[in-house]
């Protein structure tokens, strides 16, 4: 015989009833094995084993809806920075002068990986304004302004 509790069940049973017969008997007596041996009870024992397990489901769907929500919540937060690192990489100077352009352009020009038409072109523009501003100039002076929004936008 196979002792198990309902399923279910809050708690584990503490004890255990044995069944009333349906008939009327001269004697009704009651046994249990202890070791190899059996012994005499009441109708009514208590177990020495515990005979099944609680079902606490809820505890797992708990730990896995904090995971859930954790995993999310991270997720989202990098991803974010993410974004955010990607937008933020190049930008226009606030204060434009020849310095600060050049700067920007150079920085392109070693962290973009720009195809190589597009590499020859930036080349181009910084030795525009290398020559213009720090050589001999010939012409108007470029829109630095515009050259650093242009090379901004291209390369974002």
């Amino acid at each position: 015989m196979t002792l198990k509790a309902k399923q279910g069940l809050e708690r584990l049973p503490t004890s255990f009833a044995f069944a009333k017969p349906k008939l009327e008997l001269a004697g009704d007596e009651h046994f249990r094995y202890v070791d190899a041996d059996l012994v005499a009870v009441p109708a009514t024992v208590e177990l020495e084993r515990n005979y099944g397990s609680v079902r606490r489901t809820w505890y797992w769907w708990l730990a896995a809806g904090i995971v859930l929500v954790a995993g999310a919540f991270f997720a989202r937060k990098k991803l974010g920075k993410t974004e955010h690192a990607a937008q933020a990489r190049f930008r226009a100077p606030e204060h434009v002068t020849p310095f600060t352009v050049l700067g920007l352009l150079r920085d392109i020009e070693r962290n973009n990986g720009l195809a190589p038409q597009e590499k020859s072109d930036l080349r181009a523009e910084i030795g525009r304004i290398e020559a213009h501003y720090f050589g001999d100039p010939d012409g108007d002076a470029p829109d630095l302004g515009r050259i650093a929004s242009s090379w901004v936008a291209r390369v974002t």
